[in-house]
């Protein structure tokens, strides 16, 4: 059965950032193995004129993907924001609109991430009674996460609790996510479909040549990743006398590079800038083991990924990282503790042969590749479709 699927994209790469909402893409890739999706997304671009538009449309299988951009601008920025919510709004109703004539009215709809785009969702329901569900991937529903909802005004807060609470089924990455939501943030029932990884770029390959250990990260090393901390606790290892490498990628950083030099670790740590999706899946073929020690998180890409190219992972117990990680292919410690995450690096360091990495990489691999999470879409959105049908049908 080819469903008609409207997404409702808060985030998605474009033009003018290719990372952005990555994880919403391969989310509508994955789905479109089973069934058609026409992806919206609308963004304010600060390269257009207040008032001008821009709208991007592309046709690729079962995706159909339309990117609207518009201009916004005001010397008063609390106007500004004011006038930049109309007209997402409004640019977003009427490609909605336009997609509803083009393509018919959609079986169900599925809105990637609360703000901003739910509200589209909303009108969808109310005026053609659509169902549809919510899909969440945000830190900002922890309360240690910089920022947090609470942080947000008034009115977004509303908003995003009203589409949640109006979602016909609410769909968490984690199911630590899930719980957190329905018990802080608005009663959801709720059901897990996980984050996806390119299994073309992300496998298992053995190392060509080990000469030292190495651990990988890789992400934007900001506060949320706590990257001082890694350094300090490579510091401490090494002074123990252990050999091995880190290989740090991602934004750069002389805050991080001077504390390197500070902490004596010389050609111990490697800085690498940001690199393709492509060259992440073959410098984690040539690293050991994954490192992460976030101070929040729900569940990062990079553990499902580094989990199916076969690497164990040293993590932090943060949000839904324990879902995946256990003693089979990894190590947890407590986000505050530093010298557990120095015992962890030495525990994969010397124990390193215990790990299965070929079944590490399979077990991953057969959870969250293309096939499967697009399956459990398609699953959930007939169930809802037919869960709709039947109570319209009672309620007639």
């Amino acid at each position: 059965m080819l469903l008609n699927v409207l997404v409702l994209a808060s985030w998605y790469p474009n033009k003018e950032d290719p990372f952005n909402g990555d994880f919403v893409e391969r989310h509508t890739k994955a789905a479109a193995l089973y069934t058609s999706m026409k992806v919206v997304f609308v963004k304010k671009s600060d390269s257009l004129r207040h008032g001008e538009e821009l709208i991007e449309k592309s046709v690729e299988g079962n995706l159909v993907c339309i990117k609207a951009f518009y201009g916004c601008k005001h010397p008063v920025r609390i106007i500004e924001q004011y006038l930049s919510n109309r007209i997402y709004n409004t640019l977003q109703r009427k490609i909605i609109k336009q997609i509803i004539e083009e393509y018919g009215l959609p079986s169900i709809v599925h809105v990637q991430m609360a703000m901003k785009a739910g509200p589209g969702a909303l009108f969808i329901k109310k005026k053609y009674g659509v169902p549809y569900v919510v899909t969440e991937n945000w830190t900002g529903y922890y309360s240690q996460s910089v920022p947090t909802l609470t942080d947000y005004p008034w009115w977004f807060r509303r908003i995003t609790r009203r589409v949640l609470r109006n979602a016909d089924l609410f769909l968490p990455v984690t199911a630590d996510l899930g719980r957190l939501v329905a018990r802080n943030i608005v009663p959801v029932r709720f059901e897990v479909v996980p984050n996806v990884v390119d299994l073309e770029k992300f496998y298992y390959k053995p190392r060509k040549s080990i000469d030292v250990f190495r651990f990988f990260h890789a992400s934007y090393l900001n506060y949320q990743k706590n990257p001082e901390a890694m350094l300090r606790s490579a510091a401490a290892l090494k002074r123990q006398g252990y050999e091995f490498e880190l290989l740090l990628i991602g934004r750069k950083a002389p805050d991080l590079e001077a504390l390197t030099v500070s902490l004596e670790l010389g050609s111990t740590v490697r800085f690498k800038d940001v690199v393709t999706y492509e060259q992440v899946g073959e410098l984690m073929r040539e690293s050991d083991a994954l490192l992460l020690f976030s101070r929040f998180e729900n569940l990062p890409c990079i553990v499902l990924e580094a989990l199916c190219s076969g690497l164990p992972v040293v993590s932090s117990r943060v949000g839904g990282v324990s879902e995946v990680v256990n003693d089979t292919n990894g190590f947890l410690v407590n986000g505050d503790a530093e010298e557990e995450l120095v015992s962890a690096m030495k525990d994969v360091i010397e124990k390193y042969t215990s790990f299965d990495r070929p079944a590490i990489a399979r077990a991953a691999s057969e959870k969250f590749g293309y096939h499967e999470v697009g399956k459990q879409f398609f699953d959930v959105y007939t169930q809802v479709i037919s869960a709709t049908k039947t109570n319209t049908h009672q309620s007639s």
